[in-house]
């Protein structure tokens, strides 16, 4: 098929989509509509938030279960910014590469936060970073998501989120990335998200 043929046979299949000439004459006049049909990214895994009362609990279930601490992990955990909700509840959390979102180059760390919120999506709170390494511990070797949150500074003044990552060699740890809003981060970074409930 040449170039051309492909060109009219598209045409025709607007116009039909449209409902002929009347549809296109709605649509000239702007009584008709076109709305982009918004891609629904399914709930990658759901974790439980409020299991624990103290950080310390936190550091000791981890430390059980054989995950390491990375970087200035355990010096987050102490700031004020860090919290644990009240009580236990559900929470979906949505895996999407920075691609997915529709980004066709390196993005910087608030236009990916700001893009996943016209999806439906929301920042992570703190503490999905240790609960996901936790409920999540078979995270295949050489994986690693980062949690997409409102940075935490360290003592060292960093801005810094969560990362869950398991290595080639095995090792299943909780690290940090850059949570820099100027940080910019390639296609294929992958963040989680929390899944926005509809207001009932």
């Amino acid at each position: 098929m040449s170039k051309n043929n492909k060109t009219v046979d598209r045409m025709q299949a607007v116009w039909n989509k449209l409902g002929g000439e009347e549809g296109v004459d709605k649509l000239l006049r702007g009584e008709l509509a076109i709305v982009a049909r918004a891609r629904v990214f399914e709930t990658w895994i759901t974790i439980n938030l409020g299991t624990f009362i103290r950080v310390e609990q936190i550091l000791h279930g981890l430390n059980i279960n054989g995950f390491s601490i990375l970087g200035c992990v355990e010096d987050i955990f102490y700031k004020n910014s860090f919290t644990l909700a009240d009580r236990v509840c559900d929470t979906e959390l949505v895996n999407i590469s920075v691609q997915e979102l529709g980004f066709e180059a390196a993005a910087s760390y608030n236009n990916i936060c700001k893009r996943a919120w016209k999806i439906g999506l929301d920042l992570c709170p703190a503490e999905v970073g240790p609960q996901l390494r936790l409920q999540y511990s078979h995270r295949p070797n050489g994986g690693c998501v980062d949690v997409a949150m409102k940075p935490i500074i360290n003592s060292g003044g960093s801005k810094c989120i969560f990362r869950v990552e398991s290595n080639a060699g095995g090792s299943r740890c909780l690290s940090v990335s850059s949570g820099d809003p100027n940080m910019k981060w390639n296609l294929h970074r992958r963040f989680v998200f929390v899944r926005r409930k509809s207001k009932e």
